[in-house]
């Protein structure tokens, strides 16, 4: 195996391995780790069944409006630059929300929260697409969405943990640190290279 090939699949482990992550994050942790740690909200905030669905209807609009807006967004500045973005302020939201004790803010942040989720999945899937041969796509885009199914399996092993006093907290600022490991490490080549599957 050639130098040139050799580039071309660490590129492509690390691309699909990034892309893993924010998938992970952006539906899989904002949705689902969401649900699990429902009981400790409760519980330490106070909040009802109505505002605990508040918040969980509120990162779905976002989201929703998130995606739809998407495509415009990227034709003005690209899909690299969307992708770093959004996870970076996915990144903050989140923090917020682990922070806070404050049901508004913690609502806007929730919203935002999947805002830029749903920017983030356009983008990443648009960049790895867009680096992936066409016969390849289905293959590529199958690793992709197993990402959702990893942050599944790792919220059922972390529910014991999370529901214990403030720990439900950490299921919020972990995926803050995730998130801005994919704006690190998102491979700056991506619409050049082509992934090897």
């Amino acid at each position: 195996m050639n130098a040139a090939s050799a580039e071309v699949r660490n590129f492509s482990f690390v691309l699909l391995a990034v892309a893993m992550l924010a998938i992970g994050l952006d539906v899989g942790v904002a949705r689902i780790t969401y649900g699990v740690v429902l009981p400790a909200l409760a519980r330490d905030l106070q909040l009802s069944l109505t505002a605990l669905g508040l918040l969980g209807t509120l990162h779905l609009i976002g989201y929703l409006l998130g995606t739809l807006a998407s495509p415009s967004l990227n034709a003005r500045v690209g899909a690299l630059a969307l992708c770093r973005v959004s996870h970076f302020v996915f990144a903050g939201a989140m923090l917020v929300c682990g922070l806070t004790s404050d049901i508004t803010t913690m609502a806007a942040s929730r919203f935002v929260a999947g805002l830029a989720a749903g920017f983030g999945v356009f983008s990443i899937f648009f960049i790895v697409f867009d680096a992936t041969e066409p016969a390849k796509r289905s293959v590529a885009g199958s690793l992709v969405w197993s990402g959702i199914g990893v942050a599944i399996v790792a919220s059922g092993l972390a529910s014991g943990p999370l529901l214990d006093g403030g720990a439900w907290r950490q299921s919020f600022n972990v995926p803050a640190t995730l998130a801005l490991a994919v704006v690190e490490f998102i491979p700056r080549t991506a619409s050049v290279a082509r992934v090897q599957t």
